[in-house]
Parts: structure tokens; C-alpha cells; sequence
């Protein structure tokens, strides 16, 4: 797979977990458990990081989207981190 490709895949994965939290959040969708959101959400998230690692770990990427994969890498890291983060507490 291209690097374009993967960090196309990686965004829209990220878009998803943030549908699906909005939906959540909203009861656009009702998912029976709270528990099965978070978990669709969370691994659409682990999935999108993924993506952007192995463009950056791929040694022959160009250095701009090694750069692109890590900023898109540091964003969702950040989403991560204030919506897993804060539904935990």
C-alpha cells in the first residue's frame, strides 16, 4: 500500500471514530451498550495510528510524508487522549 493510501485510510478511520462518538454522544444510533461504541471508536483510532507508524518506520518515504504521518500521528494521538482520556474519568 502507498503512503498516500495509508494516510487516506488513516484519516478516514479517524473520521469514523469520531462519527461514531458524535452519534454516541447524540443517540443518533443506539448501540445497546456504551461499552461497544467506545470499543468500535478506540479501534478505529489504534488502527489509524497504526497506519501512520508504518509510514513513518518505512525508511524509503519521502521525508514529507514522513512529516505529514506525524503530524496526522500527533492529532490523533491528541483525540485519543481527550476523548478515551476524558470518558474514562
Amino acid at each position: 500500500m502507498s503512503n498516500k493510501k495509508s494516510q487516506f485510510l488513516s484519516l478516514i478511520l479517524l473520521v469514523a471514530s469520531l462519527l461514531i462518538e458524535l452519534s454516541e454522544s447524540q443517540t443518533w444510533i443506539d448501540y445497546g451498550t456504551p461499552e461497544l461504541a467506545f470499543g468500535i471508536s478506540l479501534a478505529c483510532v489504534i488502527a489509524s495510528m497504526s497506519f501512520n507508524v508504518r509510514v513513518i518506520r518505512n525508511l524509503s518515504a519521502p521525508k514529507k510524508d514522513s512529516a505529514v504521518s506525524r503530524f496526522m500521528l500527533l492529532l490523533s494521538s491528541g483525540y485519543a487522549l481527550l476523548v478515551f482520556g476524558l470518558e474514562i474519568i
